[in-house]
């Protein structure tokens, strides 16, 4: 009796694996040909086996989109000059200046860090002097100071001295020449040293 079992079953296994390999190569098969037929839709822009397209196959231009000009045929990267000529550089700050633009453009970027009367009493000012702050994690756990007073500092520093400092950043304010354009920066300039209109007028 256990022997008839046995035969059974060691003849059912053969047959249940068959079936098994069976399907898994159906499934493979059917997985090369849905690649092969995917490959074979033509591209525009693309090899015709390419299956997942690249960026540099992406057209230049959205559709609708006028083409691009090109570059000036005459123009040149570098041209050099003799020594004796002088580079005259054109003034920056000579867009006209508005108060209301230029209040706007201090209270989304500096109002937080030295408050909107410049006295450097912004909202950030208790998370930024904290002993668990970022700033004093990194510096051997000595917090920040606080933000200056910018109704004192612009009578110690000079107009061009304060937009170094907007345009390069210092300490833990960021670096705006890279978040704002030159006439923007001018503009909180001018408004933080314009005492009649401006800055805590």
């Amino acid at each position: 009796m256990n022997l008839v079992h046995l035969r059974v079953q060691s003849r059912r296994l053969p047959k249940a694996r068959i079936h098994r390999s069976s399907w898994a190569a159906l499934l493979g098969l059917a997985v090369l040909a849905l690649i092969t037929a995917t490959a074979c839709v033509p591209k525009t822009g693309a090899d015709p086996i390419d299956i997942f397209s690249e960026q540099h196959y992406a057209q230049f231009y959205r559709s609708q989109e006028p083409p691009r000009l090109e570059g000036v045929a005459s123009a040149q990267v570098f041209v050099s000059t003799s020594t004796d000529q002088t580079l005259n550089v054109p003034a920056t700050n000579k867009g006209t200046y508005n108060v209301q633009v230029a209040k706007n453009l201090y209270r989304v970027n500096c109002s937080v860090c030295h408050g909107l009367n410049g006295k450097g009493d912004g909202p950030i000012v208790p998370f930024l002097t904290a002993k668990n702050s970022y700033y004093a994690t990194e510096n051997n756990g000595t917090p920040y100071h606080a933000p200056p007073s910018l109704i004192a500092a612009r009578g110690k520093l000079s107009q061009d001295a304060m937009f170094g400092i907007i345009t390069n950043g210092i300490t833990v304010m960021p670096k705006f020449g890279l978040l704002l354009t030159q006439q923007q920066r001018w503009d909180i300039i001018r408004y933080v040293y314009d005492k009649q209109h401006g800055l805590g007028s």
